[in-house]
């Protein structure tokens, strides 16, 4: 995993503070929404093959 955060760590030295908490709020907010999403595709897939 060195490699991996060591490029991550890159990534995130180009950002202000500032821009850094916008992002980490944003994936905070946006991570539920795709795990709520991605259960609601799945029901309703499951639905579609139970007909």
């Amino acid at each position: 995993m060195g490699p991996a955060r060591r490029r991550i760590a890159e990534v995130r030295a180009a950002y202000t503070d500032e821009q850094r908490d916008l992002l980490f709020d944003y994936f905070a907010r946006a991570a539920p929404a795709f795990r709520e999403a991605a259960e609601e595709i799945r029901a309703a897939t499951h639905e579609r093959k139970g007909r």
